[in-house]
């Protein structure tokens, strides 16, 4: 199972680094308003906090298995951030010209 983790971190990754070099995203993310540098940043930190969450429960001793769990889970965090972030907001809603709106003049 461990070795599954490993290889979509890896993957996952590679694409982050794509993203932040090349300035493209994979068509599967590719959504319309995605800034692909700070996506692939966020992705960098989503996975490094994903690495931190792996190792953090296979450390012995109770203080530093907590201090690398909760350092990963701040890392995880802030990548998502950076993720949901990266996507710019949806068009405004076009404001009508003067004298086709409902409302009443005053």
């Amino acid at each position: 199972m461990m070795a599954v983790v490993v290889v979509a971190l890896v993957f996952t990754a590679w694409m982050a680094v794509v993203a932040i070099v090349k300035g493209r995203v994979p068509s599967g993310v590719g959504r319309r308003g995605v800034h692909p540098r700070m996506w692939g940043y966020g992705t960098l930190l989503f996975c490094a906090g994903v690495a931190l969450f792996q190792f953090g429960s296979s450390v012995r001793g109770n203080t530093a298995g907590d201090v690398v769990f909760g350092s990963g889970a701040a890392v995880f965090s802030t990548g998502c951030v950076l993720r949901y972030r990266s996507v710019r907001p949806a068009d405004p809603v076009p404001v009508p010209a003067h004298g086709c709106s409902d409302a009443p003049e005053a």
